[in-house]
């Protein structure tokens, strides 16, 4: 006799028989068979955490802008920016590169509903504009189809002659009016590593891009607009939202500190402490970066090419950062916090570069020749015949030492050798040094210079 149950839904289940001997072995063998599945689960490596630093720009000045990115793009796996005028701007980019005739029609029509000055410059009905929104949205193939069903396909070729042209016009003069726009608000940078692919700009108020044009012809007319206060609304929103998370990596320019600064005074707001010492090691890895001769006149395109050669002493870095920063008692968003970033760049980063440098120099080798000339001079002596003295006493000058010793055959190749032995795990050393990021990254920006 064969027992059927049914699921959740009614329908019958595969019918199992009376007895209860082969359904419990089928209970041990499907239990067996989910501890198996969830031991592999816990056995599957997971990712390691990355590196998402959160860029806040609350100033309109995009240029200056780029003192954040740069840093934040070597510094990073992910790189956000949250900016109001970064947002625009690729609202804007998203309306110039429309290049379907009907959609650039329909954007047309839609900048006229929503500025007053452009829809007083078209002299034509109401019902002419939706007859034409209409005939836009239909399938062009559907549109020659009845066309030519009607013998009208004539009539209809100029309307379609005219939306080419369009296109052709749009090409031509969209290219100009965006590189204009960029260049007023400084964006040329940040679209630099927009289109690269290491850094995204998130929405705010999620805004369409005709709706964003609109806005800026509205304003640019004199007339009133609303639409800034929701996106500035929304960038405050986000921020806040980026000191909150735990998990992020905030840094912001000097206007959104500020900005959080009174809302922390005026308003009860709550801070993430992992956030915040988040903020201050990426901040001070910043502001470390800008520290660096030539730097700051690296191009977006020569400092994204960087990354892949920093990658492995990134590693490093990012370690002495999250320990230099615990060191610091101002947050990142206080005033007293690039001074106490001075104050750790003196002490700690500008004296540990030094010796970097001074491992990779070319009068290292010399130094090292010295110290093993003179720190073997038994040997040597031993080697040459016991020929070498100056002036009657037991001092040994090395400039000396090394003219008698070609002169006598010493195997000059062998201090050399045994310099080098000694150099080179010295900058092996110098290599594995946590602030050896910033010393190739100096060296990196003054060869681009």
């Amino acid at each position: 006799m064969l027992n059927q149950s049914w699921d959740s839904a009614g329908r019958a289940c595969d019918a199992q028989p009376s007895g209860g001997a082969k359904i419990a072995s089928v209970g041990k063998r499907s239990r067996r068979d989910r501890r198996s599945s969830t031991k592999g689960e816990r056995q599957r490596p997971t990712s390691a955490p990355s590196v998402h630093v959160r860029v806040a720009l609350a100033s309109s000045d995009l240029s200056v802008a780029s003192t954040l990115i740069k840093p934040a793009v070597l510094y990073a796996d992910k790189v956000t920016i949250y900016s109001p005028a970064a947002s625009m701007l690729e609202q804007v980019r998203e309306f110039a590169a429309l290049s379907d005739p009907r959609q650039q029609v329909l954007a047309m029509l839609d900048l006229a509903d929503s500025v007053p000055v452009l829809r007083a410059q078209l002299s034509v009905d109401a019902s002419v504009l939706e007859q034409l929104r209409q005939f836009m949205q239909l399938d062009p193939r559907v549109v020659r189809a009845a066309a030519r069903a009607a013998g009208q396909a004539a009539e209809l070729a100029p309307i379609y002659d005219m939306l080419d042209e369009l296109a052709t016009q749009w090409q031509t003069e969209m290219p100009g009016a965006l590189e204009s726009v960029t260049a007023t608000v400084g964006g040329k940078e940040l679209l630099a590593a927009v289109d690269s692919g290491a850094v995204t700009v998130a929405d705010l108020a999620e805004p369409r891009a005709i709706a964003t044009v609109a806005s800026a012809l509205r304003a640019a007319t004199g007339e009133s607009d609303n639409s800034t206060d929701e996106l500035t609304a929304a960038f405050v929103a986000r921020v806040l939202e980026t000191l909150g998370d735990p998990h992020s990596f905030p840094l912001l320019d000097a206007q959104a500190s500020g900005l959080v600064r009174a809302l922390e005074r005026e308003s009860d707001v709550r801070l993430s402490q992992a956030a915040v010492r988040r903020s201050g090691e990426v901040s001070a890895a910043t502001q470390f970066m800008g520290f660096l001769p030539y730097f700051p006149e690296l191009s977006m395109h020569e400092t994204l090419d960087l990354r892949s050669a920093l990658t492995t002493p990134l590693v490093r870095f990012r370690a002495a950062m999250a320990r230099l920063s615990r060191s610091m008692s101002a947050r990142a968003i206080d005033l007293e916090f690039e001074a106490e970033v001075e104050d750790l760049w003196r002490v700690e980063v500008e004296p540990a570069l030094l010796e970097l440098r001074d491992a990779f120099a070319q009068r290292g080798l010399l130094r090292e020749i010295a110290s093993v000339a003179l720190g073997d001079p038994r040997r040597l002596l031993a080697e040459t015949g016991g020929v070498f003295a100056a002036a009657g006493t037991h001092t040994i000058s090395l400039s000396a030492l090394m003219t008698a010793g070609l002169a006598a055959g010493l195997p000059i190749a062998d201090v050399v050798g045994r310099a080098l032995a000694n150099r080179l795990p010295s900058q092996r050393s110098a290599r594995a040094h946590s602030l050896y990021f910033l010393h190739l990254l100096g060296d990196e920006a003054q060869r681009h210079r």
